[in-house]
């Protein structure tokens, strides 16, 4: 790979090496193309946590993560709401759960996609690893799916009405992978690593390159280029381009940046999944452990097998009350303590079916604001359970976890509820505000146009801002909703699909 101790110049230059940013670098120099760089803020040493698919959850909070984390939210307690992001080459998409499912056909109708069916057979570099073997809890779960009248589906690649299975993950021989790991072989791509973008460069309605600095504090530099795009995600993507004077003008005016473009959505429409964890005290001690031994250790490193290689969320279920949707709620289940697992262990065994609504209405805001010292920082405020409505879709998918626990298959292995005792509807309201936390799949901060109202687009359908030329989006921010699933294969879709536009152009 080329140094990039001197990088001035390139034809295209990606903000972010992420699941988007890494995926797009690899399909444009796939079709021939040259004088590409890649700009990331973290590094390419992956620590051996990022590795293992069950010591994930010790990413959260390490230098690899960016830290993230909501303001109070009123309508949970007050409390605030961690949002790791990962701060590394493969984005997020090397620290999370490992998850990989495909987004249902409503979905991107819903969005106007109609290209998407077209690119879902394409040749994937990143085909995901059907799991060897599952705890036996999971595979209880998934019976008592059944027995509730659920289809199954093993593995489940794809959201389906009323469906459940065990998740595809992406993994490869029991250890992670990640759209990262593709840019290791591109001579032609420069990579340019440890280093964080101050700001975009514009002359005449136009963006023509960036500044960087590295986090050993040198002193900035600038990179131009023919053509700029954003891949650093729902957060990174929008306090980029605030920073660089592009934004609704009076928040601009308010954290003391001159406002360069009037886009006032710029940073809005922010939708993110709550997961409420249900948790459940087993009959026996047998559940996912919390520290693997020699012999799981040996199992991993051997041949990819064993405890090590459970992404923790092994199985999961929809279920969908509309025509135009492919799922409304989903179960994740863990046969661990949702929230407490690896970190705390009182003797006791846990199962936890973690209802999520897929479609929130509940709509917020990342923004910039100056802090008492005068420094800039990230004010992220999703809003969470705003909309009355979502209390009312909470309860209805509580319902629906509690019908499916109360199977023949989970009942033989639950000794106790643990979370919710009571039958009461403002208890549960009470205990919806009390445990729900981020799954972690913020969208939607700079969408692109789609049939859909109650917002303003950002970009149009073919990912280019609205009101600069030579600027283009391409990450989970543009989506205009949230998709009925976990969102990492859809974020590649997107890449794929502009890979396409830039490649035919």
């Amino acid at each position: 790979m080329p140094s990039a101790q001197a990088h001035y110049d390139f034809d295209t230059l990606i903000i972010g090496a992420g699941t988007a940013g890494s995926r797009l670098a690899r399909r444009l120099s796939d079709a021939g193309l040259r004088r590409i760089a890649v700009v990331e803020a973290g590094g390419t040493r992956t620590p051996v946590q990022a590795k293992v698919p069950a010591w994930y959850p010790w990413c959260f909070g390490s230098a690899i993560d960016w830290c993230y984390a909501t303001i109070h939210q009123p309508e949970l307690l007050g409390r605030r709401i961690g949002w790791p992001r990962g701060k590394i080459v493969g984005g997020s998409g090397a620290i999370n759960a490992l998850i990989d499912i495909q987004s249902g056909k409503q979905d991107w109708q819903r969005w106007g996609w109609d290209w998407a069916n077209q690119l879902t057979s394409c040749d994937d570099p990143l085909s995901p690893e059907n799991p060897t073997a599952i705890h036996p809890w999971s595979d209880h779960f998934l019976t008592a799916c059944e027995q509730s009248g659920l289809q199954s589906h093993q593995p489940l690649t794809q959201v389906d009405r009323n469906s459940c299975g065990r998740f595809l993950l992406a993994r490869r021989n029991g250890q992670r992978i990640h759209a990262g790991q593709q840019l290791s072989d591109l001579d032609q791509v420069t990579l340019i690593t440890h280093n964080e973008v101050l700001e975009l460069i514009l002359s005449n309605d136009r963006v023509i390159g960036l500044r960087i600095t590295s986090d050993c504090g040198s002193s900035p530099e600038t990179i131009t280029a023919r053509r700029v795009i954003l891949c650093a995600g729902t957060v990174g993507t929008p306090l980029l381009l605030q920073k660089s004077g592009i934004g609704d003008p009076e928040l601009l005016q308010d954290a003391q940046i001159n406002c360069q473009v009037n886009s006032p959505d710029v940073g809005q429409n922010l939708l993110d999944h709550l997961v409420v964890p249900i948790v459940y005290q087993a009959r026996s001690a047998d559940g996912l452990p919390r520290i693997h031994g020699p012999g799981a250790r040996s199992l991993f490193r051997v041949d990819g097998s064993g405890s090590m290689t459970s992404n923790i969320a092994e199985a999961t279920a929809f279920k969908s009350l509309s025509a135009d949707r492919t799922a409304d709620y989903q179960i994740y289940f863990t046969p661990t303590h949702y929230w407490k697992y690896p970190r705390r262990d009182d003797g006791r065994s846990f199962l936890s079916l973690n209802i999520t609504d897929l479609h929130p209405r509940s709509r917020g805001a990342i923004q910039l604001a100056r802090d008492t010292s005068g420094s800039l920082q990230a004010v992220i405020d999703p809003k969470y359970l705003s909309h009355r409505e979502d209390i009312a879709r909470l309860s209805a998918a509580l319902s629906w976890a509690q019908s499916i626990a109360n199977q023949p298959a989970l009942a033989e292995i639950i000794a106790d509820p643990y979370t919710i005792r009571s039958t009461s509807s403002e208890d549960h309201e009470a205990m919806f505000r009390k445990f729900s936390q981020s799954i972690y799949h913020p969208v939607g901060t700079c969408a692109m146009v789609s049939p859909l109202g109650g917002y303003e687009a950002v970009v149009d359908s073919h990912f280019k801002f609205k009101g600069l030329e030579n600027l283009w989006i391409a990450d989970a921010s543009v989506l205009p909703d949230l998709p009925s699933c976990n969102p990492n294969r859809t974020i590649l879709l997107l890449a794929d699909r502009l890979a396409q536009l830039l490649i035919e152009c």
